[in-house]
């Protein structure tokens, strides 16, 4: 109501601890075949995109993102990106609501697809055991965070794939 803009006018954002965590893991098993998967999310949760505000900041760096392209100036006023200036006096990159994002996710931690010899054919080769296998983790994240991983954006989990053979002789 004091129509100034001041430190009493500051507000907590955000919520960094999950409000609520959920998984589901799922198998089956046809004639020889073997499949599962893990599916793990969280909900109720947001935070700051750093790597944006050092992307759209006006930081210097050799960086910056695409979307700088469209900051305002006297020829585009029609866009929610402020105006790049040095030294600035607005503190337009300084921490607030607009690099708090939802880091809500829902992410396919993994899949696996097995197959094993039947008895018959592993006595043939002289096996008590062979199970032949692929399988991905971290190939899939829903959400609606823009930033690398809504996890870590300093260290982003990677997808990993792999394929074996469990063999007992």
């Amino acid at each position: 109501p004091d129509t100034i803009v001041d430190i009493n006018d500051r507000v907590f954002l955000g919520n960094t601890i999950a409000g609520h965590f959920y998984g589901i893991n799922l198998g089956a098993n046809f004639k020889g075949f073997d499949f599962s998967m893990l599916w793990q999310g969280v909900g109720d949760v947001q935070k700051i995109n750093g790597h944006r505000r050092n992307l759209e900041g006006n930081g210097f760096g050799p960086n910056k993102s695409v979307t700088v392209l469209n900051r305002w100036t006297p020829e585009n006023t029609d866009t929610d990106l402020p105006r790049y200036i040095y030294n600035n006096p607005a503190g337009n990159d300084r921490i607030s609501d607009r690099w708090v994002e939802d880091a809500s996710f829902v992410r396919l931690r993994n899949i696996q697809l097995g197959y094993t010899l039947p008895t018959n054919v592993l006595s043939k080769i002289g096996a008590s055991s062979l199970r032949m296998f692929v399988d991905a983790s971290n190939i899939l994240t829903i959400t609606n965070y823009s930033g690398l991983d809504p996890e870590n954006d300093d260290n982003p989990v990677p997808a990993i794939y792999r394929f074996g053979i469990n063999a007992s002789f």
